[in-house]
C-alpha cells in the first residue's frame, strides 16, 4: 500500500484531542431534583470524571476515534497493491538463438515453456501470448487458458538473433489498455521492467559452448582457401576437432587448443574452386549445437562488373545503384573501354573497337556502332512502353521524348518503347550477347522523373545480366533475404536444408523472403518461359550475437526477478463509505446513549 499525500497524517494530532476532552473533569449545572434516585448516577459520574484517571469503557469513544482514523486515511490517499500480478497475464517467450542452450534435461526454451505452462495454469482472466526472436510477435489473446497452452507448446527456437527489450514496446501498449495485465519475461536476459508491471523468470546461467563465428574463402590457383574463425565461450582451455566440408564431402580436419575466452582463426586448403558450398564443423558437442556449424556459399552469389561511357549520366548511375552486386566503373575515354565487363553501357558514343564478350546498352546511340542501324532522327513525342517479359509492371505507361533517332527493329529484337509508328527502344539477343538500345538521350526526356524509369532499368540490367538471385551470399538465421527477381520470371520456389520447399511470390524490386530459422544451404529457382535460374544463399547461426554468455555474474538459475510496478487499486471510496457507516452508528450511540 502507499499514499498519494502521506502528509495528511499528521491530522492524526485529532485523536489525543478527542481522548482529552474524555479524561476532562466535566462541569455540571446544579439543579434541584424531586427524587433520591440520581444520586447513584451523581455518585458514579464523580468517580468517572476525576481528573487523569482511567478512562472507563465508552463506546462513543471508539467510534470518534475510528471516524477520525478514516477521515486521515480518505486525505492521505491510500492504494492497496498486488505486486508483480495483475488479472490479465501477458507472457512473453525469448525464442531467440541462446534459448537453444542446454538446461539441466532440456533447454533453456523447454524449460521456459514448461514454467510458463504453471504459471498460466494457476493464473485467471485473459492470457496474451508473446514470442520474442528477430521481432516480437503475439500468438494468440485469449480467456480460454487450454488454448493458450496448446499455443505455448508449438513455440519453437528461431535461432535467430534479438533482445527481450524489443518486446517492451508492445507490452507496453498492452498494459496502457488494460490497467489489470502484468507480465512475465521468460528469458535468459535481464531487462529494465521499471515502467511495466511485470517480472522475468531467468533460464540463464554458464555454459559450456565453443562456436564457428566466420568463415570465407579466396580463390588461389586452382582451389579455395578458407578461413574459419573459432571461439572458446568458457572459462577453460578446450581442444576442438574443425572439419571443413565442400558440397557435403570431407576436405580436411584441423587439430586446435583454443585458450579460455578466446578466437582462433584457422585456415583449410585443397577445397575444389568448383565446389557450391561449403561447411566448417566443430566435431565435439557442447550445450548450444547450433553454432557448432556455418556455411558459405561459393557460385552462389557473384559480383559483376559494369563499365560506363558517358560525358556525365547520374540517372544511370542511379539504376545502377539498385544493384548490391554490381561494380560500376565509368570512363569518358572512348580509347579508355579496356579489360572484360560482364555490361558495357554507351551514353551517346561507342569505342572504336566494339568489345568481343558481354552484354551492351546502346543510350542514343551514333550511326556506325555496328550493331543498330540509325537512319536519322525525329521529333520525339508521347512515348509509350510496350508489353514484353523486360517491361513488367509498367506495361502501358508513357513519357515524353523531345527528340529521338530513329532506327531499325534488327530481327533478332523486340521492340519496347514506341513513339507513333517510330521504335524507341528494342532489345534481344545477338551472337550470343544480349543487346538493348534506347534511340533518345535520357536527358531530353522526362523518363528519368517518372515512377516507371528506374523499374524499367531494373528490368533491363536484370536481363541483360541474368539477374534473378539473392542479394547476398549469406544471411543470419531469422533475417530477411530480399531476392531480386529476374525480369522474366513468372513463379519461383525456394527449397531449405531441411529439404521442404516453399513456394514464393516474385515482385518488383526484390522479394523479401523471411522464413530463414534453418541454418544451412538455401537453394532458390526462379522459373521464366524458357529456362530456370538456380542460385544458393547461406543462412547461419548469429554467434556474435546468442552465443554469448548472457549476465551470468548475478543471478541463480531459474530465479523470478522482479522489475515491476505495482499494480492496485484505489481505497479512498471503500474507506467513505465505512466512514458514513461509522457516522451513523455514532448518530444512535448518541441518540440512545448505549
Amino acid at each position: 500500500m502507499s499514499f498519494s499525500s502521506p502528509f495528511s497524517f499528521i491530522f492524526l494530532i485529532s485523536i489525543p484531542a478527542i481522548i482529552l476532552m474524555y479524561i476532562l473533569r466535566q462541569k455540571f449545572e446544579e439543579r434541584e431534583v424531586s427524587s433520591i434516585y440520581l444520586w447513584e448516577q451523581v455518585l458514579k459520574d464523580t468517580e468517572a470524571n476525576t481528573p487523569w484517571q482511567k478512562l472507563k469503557k465508552n463506546l462513543l469513544l471508539f467510534l470518534q476515534i475510528l471516524c477520525a482514523v478514516l477521515i486521515v486515511l480518505c486525505l492521505a490517499g491510500p492504494r492497496i497493491f498486488y505486486r508483480g500480478s495483475g488479472k490479465n497475464l501477458i507472457v512473453v517467450i525469448d525464442t531467440t538463438g541462446s534459448m537453444d542452450t542446454k538446461y539441466g534435461e532440456t533447454t533453456r526454451l523447454g524449460a521456459a515453456i514448461k514454467k510458463a505452462e504453471g504459471d498460466i495454469k494457476k493464473g485467471g482472466g485473459k492470457f496474451t501470448l508473446i514470442s520474442c526472436g528477430a521481432n516480437p510477435e503475439i500468438i494468440i489473446n485469449s480467456a480460454d487458458k487450454n488454448e493458450a497452452i496448446s499455443k505455448l507448446k508449438k513455440i519453437k527456437p528461431t535461432n535467430s538473433r534479438g533482445e527481450i527489450k524489443d518486446a517492451l514496446s508492445l507490452v507496453k501498449a498492452l498494459e496502457s489498455r488494460d490497467n489489470e495485465s502484468s507480465a512475465i519475461f521468460y528469458t535468459d536476459e535481464e531487462a529494465d521492467l521499471s515502467d511495466i508491471n511485470g517480472e522475468i523468470s531467468y533460464f540463464g546461467g554458464e555454459s559450456n559452448n565453443v562456436s564457428l563465428d566466420y568463415i570465407s574463402f579466396s580463390i588461389q590457383d586452382n582451389s579455395l582457401k578458407v578461413m574459419v574463425r573459432v571461439t572458446n565461450r568458457t572459462r577453460e582451455d578446450l581442444h576442438r576437432d574443425i572439419s571443413l566440408y565442400a558440397d557435403g564431402r570431407l576436405v580436411d580436419v584441423r587439430e586446435i587448443e583454443i585458450s579460455a575466452n578466446s578466437s582462433k582463426t584457422i585456415y583449410f586448403d585443397g577445397a575444389s574452386k568448383d565446389a557450391l558450398s561449403l561447411m566448417a564443423e566443430i566435431t565435439e558437442k557442447d550445450d548450444l549445437m547450433e553454432d557448432n556449424t556455418i556455411y558459405e556459399v561459393v557460385n552462389g552469389y557473384e559480383k559483376k562488373k559494369a563499365l560506363l561511357l558517358t560525358n556525365g549520366n547520374i540517372f544511370i548511375e542511379k539504376a545502377i545503384s539498385l544493384f548490391s552486386n554490381i561494380d560500376l566503373y565509368k570512363t569518358s575515354d572512348e580509347d579508355d573501354v579496356t579489360g572484360k565487363y560482364d555490361l558495357y553501357i554507351f551514353d551517346g558514343a561507342v569505342p572504336k573497337e566494339m568489345p568481343k564478350e558481354g552484354s551492351i546498352v546502346f543510350i542514343n546511340p551514333p550511326d556506325g556502332n555496328g550493331i543498330i542501324n540509325i537512319k536519322g532522327s525525329s521529333k520525339g513525342g508521347r512515348a509509350y512502353i510496350e508489353k514484353n517479359v523486360v517491361t513488367r509492371y509498367i506495361e502501358d505507361a508513357s513519357f515524353n521524348i523531345l527528340s529521338m533517332k530513329l532506327m531499325d527493329v534488327p530481327y533478332w529484337g523486340n521492340s519496347l518503347i514506341k513513339v507513333d509508328d517510330s521504335t524507341a527502344a528494342v532489345a534481344g539477343e545477338y551472337k550470343g550477347r544480349k543487346i538493348c538500345a534506347l534511340s533518345f538521350d535520357l536527358h531530353n526526356s522526362d523518363f528519368p522523373l517518372s515512377t516507371e524509369y528506374p523499374i524499367f532499368m531494373y528490368n533491363i540490367i536484370s536481363y541483360l545480366l541474368d539477374l534473378g538471385h539473392n542479394s547476398q551470399p549469406s544471411i543470419f538465421c531469422g533475417d530477411n533475404m530480399d531476392i531480386s527477381p529476374a525480369a522474366d520470371v513468372e513463379a519461383g520456389n525456394i527449397k531449405l536444408p531441411s529439404g521442404k520447399e516453399e513456394n514464393i511470390i516474385i515482385s518488383f524490386p526484390a522479394t523479401s523472403f523471411g522464413n530463414t530459422y534453418e541454418n544451412g544451404i538455401y537453394t532458390l529457382l526462379q522459373k521464366s518461359r524458357d529456362k530456370e535460374i538456380k542460385s544458393s544463399f547461406a543462412v547461419n547461426f548469429p554467434s556474435e550475437y546468442e552465443s554469448v554468455q548472457k549476465n551470468t555474474a548475478k543471478t541463480s538459475e531459474n530465479s523470478l526477478i522482479s522489475r515491476s510496478k505495482s499494480y492496485g487499486e484505489d481505497m479512498e471510496l471503500p474507506l467513505l463509505i465505512m466512514l458514513l457507516f461509522l457516522l451513523c452508528a455514532e448518530w444512535v450511540v448518541y441518540v440512545h446513549g448505549y
